[in-house]
C-alpha cells in the first residue's frame, strides 16, 4: 500500500505498516529488504481441528513457514525450501540434517520481525 500511495500522491495513513518500492523503480539494483513475511491463516475444518497461523519469510535463497496453533501457541509443524537448488525447491528440508544452519538462519529471521528487516532499508 505505501508505493501505491506514494506514487498517486495521496498522504499515508497514520499507523501504515511498510516502505514504499518506488526507490526500486529508479534504480532495481540498490540495496533492499533482506527478506520478505507473510501469513496463512487456516480454519480448522482444513487442518483437522486445529486453527493454525503459518508465519513465513522469504529470503533470496530459502522460504521458511513456521506453522502455529492459534489456540496454544504451539508449532506444529515447519516447511523450509532452498531455492537455490537447481530442481524445483518443492521438497520441504526442515529435517534435513544437511539444512540445519539454514533453518536455523531462516527460524532467527523471521523470530527477529519484519520490522527488523525494514529497519535495514535505507529510503532516501
Amino acid at each position: 500500500m505505501p508505493t501505491l500511495l506514494e506514487t498517486t500522491g495521496v498522504a499515508a495513513p497514520p499507523g501504515l505498516e511498510g516502505v514504499s518500492l518506488s526507490p526500486l523503480f529508479a534504480d532495481a539494483d540498490r540495496p533492499w529488504k533482506a527478506a520478505a513475511f507473510s501469513q496463512y491463516p487456516r480454519d480448522g475444518d482444513r487442518t483437522g481441528g486445529l486453527s493454525l497461523m503459518g508465519d513465513a519469510v522469504r529470503t533470496d535463497r530459502y522460504r521458511y513457514v513456521c506453522w502455529t496453533d492459534r489456540d496454544t501457541g504451539k508449532i506444529v509443524a515447519e516447511e523450509l525450501y532452498d531455492h537455490a537448488r537447481r530442481v524445483l525447491p518443492a521438497r520441504n528440508l526442515a529435517e534435513d540434517p544437511e539444512q540445519v544452519v539454514g533453518l536455523a538462519d531462516a527460524r532467527r529471521l523471521l523470530n527477529a520481525g519484519w520490522k527488523r528487516v525494514q529497519d535495514g532499508v535505507r529510503v532516501p
